[in-house]
C-alpha cells in the first residue's frame, strides 16, 4: 500500500516532513513531493499507470489543486473520454489527473457520492486510505485545510 504525507499550514516543518516521508519509504518505489509557502505535500507510490507522465501530488494547469491519493480507478479512461469531450485538455494517461480533473468539473458533491459508494456507477476502483484534494489559496492562508476535501 502506498503512502501520503501532508503538512499544511503556516510555517510547515520541513524536518518533520523529511521524517514522515522516511517513514512511508517502504511504501512504494518511487517518492514525489509538492512543496511551498504553507505546505509539504508527498507521496511513496508504486507508479502503475503512466509511468513517464504522471506524477503525485498531481497539480491543475493552472496550479491552484494538487490531489494525492492511493488506489487505483479502473475506469478512468472511460471518464477520461467524457472529460475531454467537455473540453479537459489532459496532459497524461492517468487516474489521478482524472480524480483532480472530475473534481473540477464536477465538483465534490459527485466525487463525494461516487468515493463513498463501492458500487458507484460513476467512479469505479479500489483505494485505501484517502483522497485529499487541497486547494494552494487556502494553503496560504491561516485557515490552512479551509478548501481541502479529503474522501476516504
Amino acid at each position: 500500500m502506498c503512502g501520503i504525507a501532508l503538512i499544511i499550514g503556516p510555517n510547515p516543518n520541513a524536518t518533520v516532513f523529511e521524517r514522515m516521508l522516511d517513514a512511508i519509504a517502504p511504501r512504494g518505489d518511487v517518492q514525489e513531493t509538492l512543496s511551498g509557502d504553507g505546505y509539504h505535500l508527498g507521496t511513496q507510490r508504486l507508479k502503475i499507470v503512466d509511468r513517464e507522465r504522471a506524477i503525485q501530488p498531481w497539480s491543475s494547469p493552472d496550479g491552484r489543486w494538487a490531489v494525492c491519493y492511493n488506489g487505483e480507478v479502473y475506469n478512468f479512461r472511460s471518464l477520461r473520454s467524457e472529460l475531454a469531450a467537455v473540453g479537459h485538455e489532459l496532459r497524461s494517461d492517468s487516474d489521478t489527473e482524472v480524480i483532480l480533473e472530475a473534481f473540477l468539473e464536477w465538483g465534490n458533491r459527485r466525487c463525494i457520492a461516487c468515493v463513498a459508494s463501492s458500487r458507484s456507477p460513476w467512479l469505479t476502483g479500489l483505494w485505501t486510505g484517502s483522497i485529499w484534494l487541497v486547494t494552494r489559496s487556502a494553503l496560504n492562508r491561516s485557515t490552512g485545510l479551509a478548501s481541502a476535501a479529503t474522501y476516504t
